[in-house]
């Protein structure tokens, strides 16, 4: 790569990010919140590969994922802060964030891959996998 189409990429990418950070926080916040429960959304959102890794530590696939969350009563009010965006080429990037319930428990870590498919009619953004993690407090 020539210096100069480098310098074109970065500064492609230091307009691109802020906007795409914006789209995904609004898509990932959407699944905390009132479409969490709608297999429709969930069907167009998550990648036909999709797999998440659940703060317990199990790994499940995206029927699991979606029987889960639609059958779901109760969804406890998500507050999400500190998104950090990766960009890792063309076409995919990860999300890196923290999550607690309203009242500050079950403060947790996350990380979602998205990648954006243009196999579907126009481009979409999909998430290939999520992971959630307990949030350790240590005492020093």
């Amino acid at each position: 790569m020539t210096p100069e189409r480098g310098q074109n990429l970065m500064l492609l990418r230091s307009r691109i990010l802020p906007v795409l950070l914006v789209k995904l926080k609004i898509l990932e916040c959407s699944l905390h919140g009132e479409k969490r429960s709608d297999r429709n959304w969930l069907e167009q959102i998550l990648h036909p590969q999709f797999h998440e890794i659940t703060r317990s530590g199990l790994m499940v696939n995206r029927i699991e994922t979606i029987a889960s969350l639609e059958h779901e009563r109760d969804a406890p009010d998500i507050l999400s802060a500190d998104f950090q965006l990766i960009f890792l080429g063309d076409a995919c990037v990860i999300l890196h964030y923290r999550t607690s319930q309203s009242d500050g428990s079950r403060a947790s870590l996350r990380t979602s891959y998205w990648i954006l498919c243009e196999e579907t009619a126009g481009s979409s953004l999909f998430t290939r996998a999520h992971q959630k993690q307990v949030q350790l407090k240590f005492a020093y």
